[in-house]
């Protein structure tokens, strides 16, 4: 079997429970395309695929769940909420069938017959970053606490930094200095910011 770096592995690699090593498949014309799939069911969506010959790609991170009210516990969850990745050969395969898997709403595409690729090099770099196995989402959650200076990692205020006012463990309020020598104050989710190094 090859890997998505078309490297042989063995049946029952290192992948850890509910997520296995991403394979592209042996066919050499095969490219990765993104799927749109029904909320809480990508990795149904992964397993049907998989069950069907095409190689399959659900990045996961580490999060939190409710498992009944007032508990939570840490679950592997979609890193893109709503999305995962398949690889097909536009020419060979029968690749129509995908878009009939239970659970798939659809793949990227610019027409109905024609989906889009996406570049090998961004499949790579989710696999050099170890999406390929559960990681943590807040690797680092005791460090995000009132009076931190954080950096905003995404979004509309990328790069920007502020001091951390409060937080109530799904969205940080920061206090962030503008150009202008002014101060406004935004609220991004935990999951944008990270301690300043």
């Amino acid at each position: 079997m090859l890997d998505a770096a078309g490297n042989d592995r063995a049946e029952g690699g290192s992948a850890l429970p509910g997520q296995r090593t991403p394979e592209c498949g042996s066919h050499p014309g095969r490219s990765w395309y993104c799927v749109q799939a029904e909320r809480g069911r990508e990795a149904e969506v992964r397993d049907r695929l998989e069950e069907q010959g095409f190689g399959a790609f659900l990045p996961l991170v580490i999060g939190m769940r409710t498992v009944r009210p007032g508990v939570r516990q840490a679950a592997a969850l979609p890193a893109f909420p709503g999305y995962l990745f398949t690889a097909f050969d536009l020419r060979a395969d029968r690749w129509r069938a995908i878009v009939y898997t239970r659970g798939v709403r659809g793949l990227f595409s610019t027409a109905p017959d024609r989906p889009i690729a996406i570049p090998r090099r961004q499949i790579d770099a989710l696999l050099a970053l170890g999406y390929d196995r559960p990681i943590a989402a807040d690797p680092r959650p005791e460090l995000i606490k009132a009076g931190v200076r954080l950096t905003v990692t995404d979004g509309l205020f990328a790069d920007a930094e502020g001091v951390c006012l409060w937080d109530d463990r799904k969205r940080v309020r920061l206090l962030m200095d503008l150009l202008n020598g002014g101060r406004c104050e935004v609220v991004v989710t935990r999951s944008a910011v990270r301690p300043v190094a």
